[in-house]
């Protein structure tokens, strides 16, 4: 899918924005499986509570390698 005008002016007013079907099926469903079976997600990640109470995990990188996540991060798409 194509970035379009409405996209920008969504990330203009939301300061975010979902771009439905940006990447194939394939390569989610890779990125979940990877997420799932690998323990690097949860060995850097911790919980964070919001404003509203609600638990999220949280998960930082500050620089990029040849791992799976780092490619998703550096894919020319985005």
């Amino acid at each position: 899918m194509a970035f379009t005008t409405e996209h920008l002016d969504t990330y203009h007013r939301d300061g975010y924005v979902v771009v439905r079907n940006f990447f194939s099926r394939p390569e989610v469903d890779l990125l979940h499986k990877i997420a799932l079976e690998d323990d690097t997600m949860s060995k850097n990640s911790f919980d964070r509570v919001d404003a509203s109470g609600l638990k999220t995990k949280l998960a930082l990188w500050y620089s990029l390698d040849e791992s799976l996540y780092s490619k998703f991060a550096r894919s020319e798409r985005i």
